[in-house]
């Protein structure tokens, strides 16, 4: 199903021969090559009462029989209180379509050809609220293709009119939402669904050539999953080796997008991630064969890692990799063998808690350790076993409770860092990096 929104206002339109790729129609009503180009099911034309008085009739000849029309009255948008009922009513038309269809529109066409100062504006955030208004009413994820259209009088040229596609501008506010989201949760799936927008997308990615941009945006998207999954799940030397695996289709993606104007927006969005992966990557980190060697080299991008655990709030896993992630820096002063070794950590875990039940801050198995790190590993573990057994049995109020789990979380983030500093700085070779 495919919706097209149209506005039309009181000016006085000019006859041009409007052109949309190898398609042409000559017409003063902009909205009349909208039905020609796209072949809309509905089309919607918001009007007023002068601009219906002048144009409706006129339109009314040229559409009826071609396409389902929804005809919106709308005020003249002359003060804040008329521009919001013009939102209310264009949202109320568009949802009662999806209502009588049982299905969101495979195609929405946003026309702004005639749409009289801040129209424009208003049909772009009237989009952006319907797209989440669908996923409410659990219709649809998405819109699917959306398509922003200008006919560019003032760039006629003998009487043909250029129609403009702008539907990457659109988009951007897509990529952004999706980065962001990605940012604060580390979770891709917002950002993946619209990569697989952009690799099916028609009208993009269907020319000679750009088959390599779909196959590569695809590579990413899945890659893209399987390190969300390993962040939220707090395997970090997963989602190191997954962060090396997104930095290198990333840096390959990005090559390509450079050489398409149009994609040139999501540049900024691949730009920014890249940043992230880059501070997280680690080649071979889930090879077993070396992981021995992935946990002495990474502590940085460990300790990146239960920062972006924090970022997205996720406390339950912040206090399990805390955990271990402290495991590994005592097992490291104590010169353990193999730090990966299930065992050996239970048994530097074993240590450390019959260190903090005599008091002994600075002596561990007659090996030097800084007082710092116990009193560190006294505060995590009963942590990990309170959140593990979801508040049965306390008594304790549950606000005061998760507040106090969660400074002293923070707390534990802030005095690592000067910690695996020293750490750093007292391990031979300086290799850590």
């Amino acid at each position: 199903m495919t919706v097209a929104l149209s506005f039309v206002g009181t000016g006085n339109y000019q006859s041009t021969v409007y052109q949309w790729k190898e398609q042409r129609c000559q017409t003063n009503l902009f909205p009349v090559a909208v039905q020609q180009f796209f072949q809309p099911q509905h089309l919607v034309l918001c009007i007023t009462e002068g601009a219906q008085q002048k144009y409706r009739h006129r339109l009314e000849q040229a559409l009826t029989g071609k396409a389902q029309l929804h005809w919106v009255m709308i005020p003249d948008g002359k003060s804040e209180e008329e521009l919001w009922e013009i939102f209310r009513r264009l949202v109320e038309k568009l949802g009662a379509i999806v209502d009588a269809s049982k299905q969101a529109p495979q195609r929405l066409v946003l026309d702004i050809t005639h749409g009289f100062r801040m129209l424009p504006v208003i049909a772009l955030g009237t989009v952006t609220y319907f797209q989440e208004l669908l996923r409410q009413k659990g219709v649809s994820e998405t819109l699917g293709d959306v398509q922003i259209v200008y006919g560019a009088f003032d760039a006629s040229v003998d009487g043909n009119t250029p129609v403009i596609d702008v539907s990457s501008f659109w988009y951007m506010l897509e990529w952004t939402a999706a980065l962001q989201k990605v940012r604060d949760t580390y979770r891709f799936d917002l950002l993946v669904q619209t990569l697989q927008y952009i690799a099916h997308r028609s009208q993009g990615l269907r020319q000679k050539g750009k088959g390599k941009i779909r196959q590569q945006l695809e590579t990413f998207g899945r890659k893209a999953q399987e390190l969300g999954l390993a962040f939220q799940f707090a395997q970090p030397l997963l989602v190191m080796e997954k962060a090396e695996d997104l930095w290198q289709t990333g840096t390959e993606v990005q090559q390509i997008l450079g050489q398409h104007s149009q994609l040139l927006p999501l540049m900024l969005v691949f730009d920014e991630l890249q940043r992230d992966f880059d501070q997280l990557r680690y080649a071979n980190a889930g090879q077993r064969e070396r992981r021995n060697e992935a946990l002495q080299n990474t502590l940085v991008q460990q300790l990146y890692f239960l920062h972006l655990l924090r970022q997205a709030q996720l406390y339950p896993q912040l206090a399990l990799a805390v955990r271990e992630f402290l495991i590994t820096g005592i097992a490291l002063q104590l010169g353990v063998a193999d730090i990966w070794n299930r065992k050996e950590r239970k048994a530097v875990a074993a240590q450390l808690n019959k260190a903090v039940r005599q008091h002994q801050r600075q002596v561990l198995e007659n090996k030097l350790l800084s007082s710092e790190w116990i009193t560190l590993w006294s505060k995590v573990p009963n942590l990990r076993n309170e959140i593990a057994h979801i508040g049965m049995g306390k008594r304790d109020p549950y606000p005061r409770r998760l507040w106090r789990w969660q400074r002293l979380l923070d707390e534990v983030l802030e005095e690592l860092q000067p910690l695996i500093k020293q750490l750093q700085e007292h391990q031979s070779g300086g290799d850590n990096d």
